[in-house]
């Protein structure tokens, strides 16, 4: 998969698990199909049924500031994050 694996942190392998990483879901999606193809290549299947993006930590962290009423000092407080999020110490 030499043309479609990257340097780290972009693509991370491990056993049957893989991570690929971008800012741009654009381009993540081109690189998932680009590993598919691959792996059919090969005889090999990618279960995309796990397959999703994921937010970025100061994306979570906006997002639980805007709907969960909570204000940027709120961050400081583990306590009371860990109270009204579902995402433990936001720093």
């Amino acid at each position: 998969m030499g043309d479609t694996m990257e340097s780290a942190p972009q693509c991370l392998a491990y056993e049957d698990d893989l991570c690929l990483i971008d800012s741009d879901v654009a381009r993540l999606e081109k690189k998932v199909h680009a590993v598919q193809k691959r792996l059919e290549a090969g005889g090999l299947t990618l279960n995309t049924g796990k397959t999703e993006p994921k937010k970025g930590w100061s994306k979570v962290i906006k997002d639980d500031l805007a709907t969960k009423r909570l204000m940027e000092r709120h961050t400081l407080n583990r306590a009371l994050w860990n109270e009204k999020t579902a995402h433990p110490d936001p720093a």
